[in-house]
């Protein structure tokens, strides 16, 4: 009875703090907002690059040896969409805006893959994959902040046109900065695998819910020191048996 006693008074609390300590890791996906953005939400050629907040969509060309200035993602009217009638569209400057992103391969400064960047990371990102052209894969790739790649999800072949396949990446920490999606693999000749991209989803996660590193290592501090005074007391108890 002394036993349980002590335990009760010495090891709850450290339990308690242990237990807290670990869940403070941890991003509860349930408390996000799920977000959609809709290209039939808005008007045929309207820039939506900014239109949602906590996102930037931009165009870019991902191809590091051949770098160019970003342009717009704007909206189209779709030769096939997956939801009503129109879809995400290519906004660069001088041209007609049209539906095909494809990743670049060897071609210099074309700008063709959709980026989306997140002011808070996130742990949710999925996206719409439309057959028009002659590709017949989507490709969606997530990044952390510091430009590795963390995950990436490539959709099965698509068939025929109209068809589509919807691609998501979940993670189990909000680590997601930016995204990138495109038709997939990268042309290494003529005819282009351009996709038609629509119905872009993510969760918009709070800055509250994403741990700093300072947290994180609290926490691991607070359940190393909850395991070593529990060993010290069972320790003492076992000398304490003895003594009796």
């Amino acid at each position: 009875m002394k036993l349980i006693n002590i335990l009760k008074k010495r090891l709850l609390p450290t339990t308690i703090l242990t237990v807290f300590g670990a869940i403070g890791i941890c991003v509860n996906s349930s408390e996000a907002a799920k977000i959609t953005i809709d290209p039939d939400n808005f008007s045929v050629f309207q820039d939506i690059s900014t239109a949602i907040p906590g996102v930037q969509l931009s165009l870019i060309n991902d191809n590091p040896s051949s770098p160019a200035a970003p342009a717009s993602i704007v909206v189209v009217q779709g030769s096939a969409a997956s939801t009503g009638s129109r879809v995400f569209g290519r906004g660069i400057p001088g041209f007609f805006p049209d539906e095909s992103f494809f990743e670049p391969g060897i071609f210099t400064g074309v700008l063709s893959v959709f980026k989306a960047s997140f002011d808070t990371p996130t742990d949710f990102v999925s996206i719409d994959v439309i057959k028009v052209a002659l590709g017949d894969f989507g490709r969606l790739r997530a990044f952390d902040s510091s430009n590795n790649l963390v995950a990436e999800s490539i959709t099965p072949s698509l068939g025929s046109f109209g068809n589509f396949s919807t691609v998501s990446i979940s993670r189990p920490i909000a680590d997601i900065s930016y995204i990138l999606a495109a038709g997939y693999p990268p042309p290494q000749s003529p005819p282009f695998n351009g996709v038609a991209l629509d119905n872009f989803k993510f969760n918009q996660v709070s800055p509250e819910q994403v741990p700093e590193p300072l947290t994180i290592l609290g926490s691991i501090t607070a359940l190393c020191f909850g395991l070593t005074l529990k060993r010290g007391v069972f320790k003492k108890q076992k000398k304490e048996k003895v003594v009796v």
